[in-house]
C-alpha cells in the first residue's frame, strides 16, 4: 500500500533507498559539481548513515549517471568507510573507468578541435563534455558517452570529410554502445534529416596493456561507459556527435556568435558556449528529458547547480531572459531553476524572474497554452512527492 507523507516528514530509515531521500545537507554535498564546502554537520549524521540502503542508494545514483559523483563526494566526506563493500568495491571500479573514458575522449577532443581550427571552421564543444572541463573537480567524475560538438551547417560536409581525416567513421551501434558497424547510406540520410546533426562519429581505440581491472568485475558494462571487449581485447569506443542545432527547438538560433573558452587539464584550450546558453539549454534539457526517461535526471540538475553558482557574477540574465522569451522557455525555467535552488538550499535566481517565470499565464496574457508540462520532478525521482522533494529542506527563505 502507498503511503503519503506530510512536507518535512521525516521517511523511515528502512525505506531511504534513494537519493533525493539523503538528508538535504548531505544531498547537496554528494551532488556537487567542486564539492562540499562544509562536512562538520554531516559527518555529525554517521549514525543516520548506517541506517541507509546503500544497495538501494547506488541503484539510483547510477540510473542518473552520478554514482561516480556520489562516490568522489562521500570519499571528500571521509565516509566511504560507512559503504558496505558490495557498494563501495562498484564504484570504485566504476571511477577507474570514469577516468580511462575521460582521458581518451578529452586526447581526440582537443585533435578535433585543432583541426577544425586550422581550417576556420567554428565549433564549439556543448553539454556534458564541456561542463566536465568548466565545472567539474576532479572533471572525469562527470560521465559522458559521447563529445558532443556544435558547428555551424554551412560547415557539415568538410567536417565530415576532416573527422575522416581523423580515424572515425560514421556509425551505427546497439543502445548500450556495443557493437559498432559503419552506418549505410540510408541510415546516415535518415538521422541527418530529422535529427539536425551527423551520425555519429565513432574511433575505437584498443587498450593495449591494459590493467587487469579494466572491463573485469566488480566492473559492469552499461551506458555510459563505451567500453566493450572485441575478440578477447578490451576496446573503447570514442563516440562524437557533431549538431548544427542544439536541438530542433533552437534551429533559429545562433549561439556560435559569442564563444567561450575552457582548458583542458594538460592545458589545453577548446571553444564553448556562454554561460548563459548552457544554462538555457541544460534547463530546456532536463525539463523535457524528465518526462521521457523517468528516474533520471539528477546528473542536468547538478549541471545546472554549477552554471548558477560558478558563473554567478558572470550570467547576463538579461540576455538569459531574451533568449527564454524567444523560445517559451518560462515553464522550463521556473521549473528546473527552482529545483536546483532547493538542491543548493540557497536562493539563485534574481527574484523579478523567477516571480516572472512562476506567472500561469500565455504569451497574450492569457491561460496558458496547453504545451505547459508543468512539474517534471515526479517524472525525474520515479513517483509522485511534495514540490519540496528534498527531505527536510523546508522552504527556501525568499526574503
Amino acid at each position: 500500500m502507498l503511503q503519503e507523507r506530510r512536507v518535512g516528514e521525516a521517511v523511515p530509515d528502512a525505506v531511504r533507498a534513494h537519493l533525493h531521500e539523503l538528508p538535504a545537507e548531505l544531498l547537496a554535498a554528494v551532488l556537487s559539481a567542486t564539492g562540499p564546502r562544509r562536512t562538520r554537520s554531516v559527518k555529525d549524521k554517521r549514525g543516520l548513515l548506517d541506517a541507509l540502503d546503500w544497495q538501494g542508494v547506488r541503484d539510483d545514483a547510477d540510473a542518473h549517471v552520478v554514482g561516480v559523483i556520489v562516490r568522489q563526494r562521500l570519499g571528500d566526506l571521509r565516509l566511504l568507510d560507512r559503504l558496505p563493500g558490495k557498494v563501495r568495491k562498484p564504484w570504485e571500479a566504476d571511477a577507474s573507468h570514469a577516468q580511462l573514458q575521460h582521458g581518451i575522449q578529452t586526447r581526440d577532443a582537443v585533435a578535433i578541435s585543432r583541426k577544425l581550427s586550422s581550417y576556420g571552421i567554428r565549433h564549439a564543444f556543448v553539454k556534458g563534455f564541456a561542463y566536465r572541463h568548466l565545472f567539474y573537480r576532479p572533471q572525469w567524475i562527470r560521465l559522458g558517452g559521447d563529445i558532443d560538438l556544435l558547428i555551424d551547417r554551412s560547415d557539415s560536409e568538410r567536417v565530415r570529410q576532416l573527422m575522416r581525416l581523423l580515424g572515425f567513421t560514421q556509425a551505427s551501434c546497439r543502445a548500450d554502445y556495443q557493437r559498432y558497424r559503419p552506418a549505410t547510406a540510408w541510415e546516415i540520410a535518415r538521422v541527418e534529416a530529422g535529427h539536425y546533426e551527423l551520425v555519429q562519429f565513432v574511433k575505437d581505440h584498443l587498450l593495449v596493456n591494459a590493467p587487469l581491472s579494466v572491463l573485469s568485475k566488480p566492473f559492469v558494462q552499461r551506458v555510459p561507459f563505451a567500453f566493450e571487449r572485441i575478440g578477447g581485447d578490451a576496446v573503447l569506443h570514442s563516440c562524437v556527435d557533431i549538431h548544427w542545432a542544439l536541438h530542433f527547438a533552437f534551429r533559429g538560433a545562433s549561439p556560435l556568435a559569442t564563444l567561450g573558452t575552457v582548458e583542458t587539464a594538460a592545458g589545453f584550450s577548446l571553444p564553448v558556449l556562454t554561460p548563459e546558453w548552457n544554462l538555457v539549454f541544460s534547463a530546456f534539457k532536463l525539463y523535457n528529458e524528465a518526462f521521457d526517461r523517468p528516474r533520471f535526471g539528477f546528473a542536468h540538475l547538478i549541471d545546472l547547480r554549477a552554471i548558477l553558482t560558478q558563473e554567478a557574477e558572470h550570467l547576463d540574465w538579461a540576455l538569459i531572459e531574451r533568449i527564454v522569451n524567444a523560445h517559451s522557455l518560462e515553464a522550463a525555467m521556473f521549473y528546473t531553476l527552482s529545483a536546483a535552488e532547493r538542491l543548493a538550499q540557497t536562493n539563485l535566481l534574481p527574484a523579478k524572474l523567477r516571480a516572472r517565470w512562476s506567472e500561469f499565464l500565455s504569451a497574450n496574457g492569457g491561460p496558458a497554452s496547453a504545451a505547459e508540462r508543468g512539474d517534471f520532478v515526479p517524472h525525474m525521482l520515479g513517483r509522485r512527492v511534495p514540490a519540496d522533494y528534498v527531505d527536510g529542506g523546508g522552504a527556501v527563505d525568499r526574503a
